[in-house]
């Protein structure tokens, strides 16, 4: 039998069904991600690039292999005409429920687990917090700030560079910075622009709050990326 809040999820489909057909304007930052669990964003279309950098590309594969558990694995591809090559540091947005930016802590410690840099775990390191424009953070846009991890990269290695973690947490739309040797940067178009209602200028990434295991793909299915994103917007602000 189904629970309660599985039947407010299912009610909604109908509503939901209805309101896709309007919803390609919808502002994206924040939405459900769960349409596209494999994607890429590549500039000069969807990432901002500067510095010395000539290409970027940003791809990720997203898997859940349990009830509450997310498995994300992104690939960095990238150019540097000079200056290094190496990738320094990449900050990626999570809901805000994982990150205490007072403290520069995690406030749920399973947001993200078990991390590995090209599939070795000594090579990163985690670090939570609020980030913006810094001396670190070079071309960082001003007046923007990203809540999320920083995941600071042992030893610079150089394109291709594959993230990996798991997380408790199903992907949303949102935002990443990343930063290459010491004067080369990347971030997603959508970093200066929340209200976009275009999916290409975000990324997914970690959030939460998403319909109970064995609704997923039901919704997915039935809805579309496009009306199940209207619903849960629905859903979430409605309580």
């Amino acid at each position: 039998m189904l629970s309660a809040s599985t039947r407010r999820i299912l009610l909604g489909v109908a509503v939901a069904c209805a309101l896709s057909s309007t919803s390609f304007g919808a502002v994206i930052y924040g939405s459900t991600a769960v349409g596209e669990l494999t994607g890429s964003r590549t500039s000069p279309t969807n990432v901002v690039i500067g510095g010395s950098m000539t290409t970027y590309t940003a791809a990720w594969t997203i898997t859940n292999p349990s009830t509450n558990l997310w498995h994300y694995v992104y690939t960095f591809t990238f150019g540097v005409s000079s200056g290094g090559a190496g990738l320094s540091h990449l900050i990626l947005n999570f809901s805000d429920s994982c990150i205490n930016d007072i403290n520069n802590t995690f406030a749920d410690a399973n947001c993200a687990t078990n991390a590995t840099v090209n599939g070795s775990a000594p090579n990163v390191a985690l670090v939570p917090g609020l980030y913006g424009p810094a001396s670190a953070n070079i071309g960082f846009p001003t007046g923007t700030t990203i809540n999320g991890v920083k995941f600071n990269i042992t030893g610079g290695p150089g394109s291709p560079v594959t993230i990996a973690f798991d997380s408790n947490r199903a992907p949303v739309y949102g935002d990443f910075y990343s930063k290459v040797a010491n004067s080369s940067f990347a971030y997603n178009n959508g970093l200066t622009n929340h209200a976009s209602t275009l999916l290409s200028d975000f990324i997914a990434r970690p959030d939460g709050d998403t319909p109970e295991p064995g609704t997923l793909s039901m919704l997915v299915g039935g809805l579309g990326l496009v009306g199940y994103a209207a619903f849960r917007r629905r859903y979430r602000s409605n309580g």
